[in-house]
C-alpha cells in the first residue's frame, strides 16, 4: 500500500511537471522509464504527441499504464501572415535585440514572405542571465508587430530543430530558410552536434540566409549552393546584445543601439 501510494505521487507530479514545463525531463528527475516520444505532424502540425509509461502497483502485480499528452513545440507570440510560400526563421538569444538584427530581418524579407523571430525556451549552450524569458518574449512580441513580422518560442534550441518545428507547423509546402549573421553560420558549421549527419541533414532541408558581420562568411564547398547571402544596407558590425549590455550597466547612451520599439522593455529588464 504505502508503495502504490508511493507511485501514485511520483505518476501525478510527473503530469505536474509535463505540463508546467512543457517538456519531459521529469521523467527521469522521478526515475520513470520513458517508453515512447515521437512527432505526431501528420495528426497536427505544431504539436508533439508524446507517450510515456506509468507504473502503478495493484495488489501484487506492477502493471503499465501508457499516458499520452499532447505537447505545443512552436508556440506563437504574435503572427502576421498565415499562408506565407517562403518563410525566415531567425533565431536567437535576444539580450536583447538590437537595430543590427532588425536590419537583417530587413534584408532577409527580400528572400521571405515572412520573418519569423524565435527564441528558444531552452538554450543548448547556456542559461538565461541578463532579462529573462518572460521580458524577451514581450521585447520580440513588440518588435514583431512593428516590423509585421511574427514571433514565436521553440522547444528546440539548435537550428536544425527549431526549423523543424517550423516545418511542422507550416507543412511541407512552405519554403523555410534560417537567418543569422556570420558569426553565427560559423558557429553552426563548427558546433560538436551529437549526430555527426545533423548538420549535413540541416543543410540539405533548409537553407541559411547570412548577414556580413565582421567580414563576410565563407562557407564550406559542399554548402555553397545553400547559402543566400544578405545584402545590408550599411554595416552594423559595432553594434551587439554585448555593448548594448555595456552601455546599460555603465549608464550610456544604448538607445540608438536598439528598435525604439522595445525601449520600454530594456530598460525594465536591464535596470
Amino acid at each position: 500500500m504505502r508503495l502504490r501510494r508511493l507511485l501514485y505521487r511520483l505518476g501525478h507530479r510527473l503530469l505536474h511537471l509535463g505540463r508546467q514545463r512543457g517538456l519531459l525531463s521529469a521523467i527521469r528527475t522521478l526515475v520513470l522509464r520513458r517508453r515512447h516520444i515521437a512527432s505526431a505532424l501528420r495528426a497536427y502540425p505544431a504539436e508533439h504527441k508524446v507517450t510515456f509509461t506509468l507504473y502503478e502497483l495493484q495488489k501484487t502485480a506492477l502493471h503499465e499504464t501508457d499516458v499520452t499528452k499532447v505537447l505545443v513545440a512552436l508556440e506563437f507570440l504574435h503572427r502576421c501572415t498565415h499562408s506565407p510560400a517562403r518563410i525566415a526563421v531567425f533565431p536567437g538569444a535576444w539580450n536583447p535585440p538590437t537595430v543590427a538584427h532588425a536590419e537583417i530581418a530587413r534584408a532577409a524579407s527580400r528572400w521571405a514572405d515572412e520573418i519569423l523571430w524565435v527564441i528558444p525556451r531552452a538554450f543548448p549552450h547556456k542559461t538565461f542571465e541578463g532579462a529573462t524569458l518572460e521580458a524577451r518574449c514581450a521585447m520580440l512580441t513588440d518588435l514583431a508587430k512593428s516590423h509585421a513580422h511574427s514571433a514565436a518560442t521553440s522547444e528546440g534550441g539548435l537550428y536544425g530543430d527549431i526549423a523543424d518545428e517550423a516545418r511542422a507547423h507550416f507543412g511541407p509546402h512552405t519554403e523555410i530558410a534560417l537567418v543569422c549573421g556570420r558569426d553565427a553560420a560559423e558557429r553552426l558549421a563548427s558546433w560538436t552536434y551529437p549526430d555527426p549527419d545533423y548538420l549535413h541533414r540541416m543543410m540539405s532541408r533548409y537553407r541559411l540566409l547570412v548577414a556580413a558581420r565582421l567580414g563576410d562568411y565563407l562557407p564550406p564547398e559542399r554548402y555553397r549552393d545553400r547559402i543566400v547571402t544578405l545584402e545590408m544596407a550599411s554595416s552594423f558590425d559595432l553594434i551587439s546584445s554585448t555593448e548594448v549590455r555595456r552601455r546599460i550597466a555603465e549608464h550610456g547612451a544604448w538607445e540608438p543601439l536598439v528598435p525604439e520599439s522595445i525601449h520600454q522593455h530594456v530598460r525594465a529588464a536591464y535596470r
